[in-house]
């Protein structure tokens, strides 16, 4: 795939387990990081669809419902939803890479919802700047590192 000059080098996903972001990221000629935010996909979860039926147990009847499992089921929903998203939104741009930026339980179930063919085009990062500006996350130097400086 050839570039075009004012195509974006690189695809930045960042995302948490309630919000991602897909923004173009090209570094112009004076050195400087440029972020474009291309899409957003916030999560759409329903308490009252999605919640569990109470189980009673034990003999004093507590509600053992919970226990972490809801906010489980919240992350592998949201994968789910961010891996049709990115389907449906990659081919609409041309790019030499796409980065994740993703938590680690958020990263685990990306990479167990997302289909093969769509895991194959990211470049994974275990660092979670989904509540970062754009300006923020150009100056972040773990991004700043994904794209070389241009030569004079």
């Amino acid at each position: 795939m050839t570039l075009h000059p004012e195509d974006p080098a690189a695809l930045l996903l960042v995302t948490d387990n309630h919000h991602s972001r897909l923004l173009a990221c090209k570094r112009l000629k004076t050195g400087r990081l440029h972020l474009t935010p291309l899409a957003n996909l916030k999560e759409q979860w329903n308490e009252e669809l999605h919640r569990r039926p109470p189980s009673r147990s034990g003999a004093s009847g507590r509600n053992f419902e919970n226990l972490g499992h809801v906010e489980d089921e919240r992350i592998h929903r949201f994968a789910k939803e961010i891996a049709a998203w990115l389907a449906l939104e990659l081919p609409k741009h041309v790019f030499e890479r796409l980065y994740l930026f993703a938590a680690p339980r958020v990263l685990g179930a990306l990479r167990s919802e997302a289909p093969a063919k769509l895991r194959h085009n990211w470049i994974e990062h275990t660092t979670d700047l989904a509540r970062m500006t754009e300006g923020e996350l150009a100056q972040h130097p773990e991004i700043a590192a994904l794209l070389p400086v241009p030569k004079e």
